[in-house]
């Protein structure tokens, strides 16, 4: 659905949409140690022939080749390009537990132009082994231990599938500082929010090498989640006006549209949407993973998200509690339902929340 332009609209809603969350019926207490009992199968589900292992849609792609790019999460960033093709949608803590940055996952578009992109973290850097992805960010950012050395590099060399020159791979890493042919710098934001990159190039030229991407598939479901409350609208507060949002389920769209509150008169809260085509963002699923993070100037995940803990889950404008589990740092990461069974995903676009107990969330 194109982008909806409305002055009354947008009056009401900078005055008052946020105002709600305030009577959210129910808030969600965090649990942090939550047990997590192991899933009775922590192998990759089945690969189906013509359907996107994350979407579970229909797909034509010649070439499997996940690219897990650092979107921009500042308020001058948005909306940003390209979004609106990625499969997984990410938000993660970037330099404190309320200043984030998104991740796109693309598995079966790869635009043009995507971003802006900003730097690593390590905390998205995980990512990339949890999809066993390409990595694309601006820079491997400046956070360096007690010895100088940039810790972002150092993971990165020690997970050796994403260190150049590879099993005939010469970069899963893509910093776009460096990558002049594949980056664009547009005037339309302001620098250094205005650095795009030609995913669908990198796709190509990575359909081309000789490794075979390892597909870690969702299962998918066509029937409807039923059970749990009722939640047609979920808002998520970091205490950070470009971070905070707010979700509006919409089954005529076919799942939550994500709005973002921003923090200025002339920039009032709004329907994500992708700049490039216009389309509002969209997702079948919404799930808030919680998780220990320590901070070493940038915020990383305590053991590399290895473990389990509290997962919150929204489909069909419902919520249920479940939790996250994944064996270890190169493991797929697995979502549980209510009754510890791995999580149906509704045939869609899904968005992952990732934070401490700090994040508040509410439906109602």
């Amino acid at each position: 659905m194109k982008k909806r332009i409305a002055l009354i609209l947008s009056l009401v809603l900078a005055l008052g949409l946020f105002a709600s969350a305030a009577g959210a019926e129910t808030f969600i207490k965090p649990d942090m140690d939550m047990k997590v009992k192991k899933p009775a199968s922590t192998a990759n589900n089945p690969v189906i022939a013509g359907e996107d292992p994350y979407t579970g849609l229909p797909t034509d792609v010649d070439a499997f080749t996940p690219i897990l790019q650092v979107f921009d999460g500042a308020e001058e960033a948005f909306p940003h390009w390209g979004i609106g093709s990625a499969s997984v949608v990410l938000e993660i803590p970037n330099d404190s537990f309320s200043n984030c940055k998104l991740l796109g996952l693309f598995t079966s578009e790869f635009p043009e132009l995507a971003g802006g992109t900003r730097s690593a973290r390590m905390c998205s850097l995980v990512f990339a082994n949890v999809f066993n992805s390409i990595y694309i960010s601006a820079g491997p950012g400046m956070a360096e231990d007690g010895n100088g050395n940039n810790i972002v590099e150092t993971q990165r060399k020690k997970w050796s599938i994403y260190s150049e020159d590879v099993r005939g791979i010469k970069q899963r890493y893509w910093n776009m500082l460096g990558n002049d042919s594949l980056k664009v710098r547009t005037s339309e934001v302001v620098n250094p929010h205005n650095l795009l990159v030609r995913v669908d190039k990198i796709h190509e030229l990575a359909s081309t090498a000789d490794y075979s991407f390892e597909a870690r598939p969702f299962l998918f479901t066509d029937e409807a989640l039923t059970r749990g409350d009722e939640a047609a609208e979920i808002t998520l507060d970091f205490s950070n006006s470009a971070a905070n949002c707010r979700f509006e389920y919409s089954e005529d769209d076919g799942g939550y549209l994500r709005w973002s509150k921003m923090g200025s008169p002339s920039n009032p809260p709004s329907i994500n949407y992708d700049r490039a085509t216009q389309e509002e963002l969209v997702f079948a699923n919404v799930i808030v993973m919680r998780s220990v993070l320590k901070n070493n100037r940038a915020i990383s995940y305590d053991n590399n998200l290895v473990g389990g803990g509290q997962a919150d889950i929204f489909q069909n404008g419902r919520h249920i509690q479940g939790t996250w589990y994944r064996a270890d740092e190169y493991s797929r990461l697995i979502f549980m339902d209510e009754n510890g069974n791995e999580l149906e995903f509704q045939r869609g676009k899904t968005f992952i929340a990732v934070n401490n107990a700090t994040l508040v969330v509410s439906y109602e």
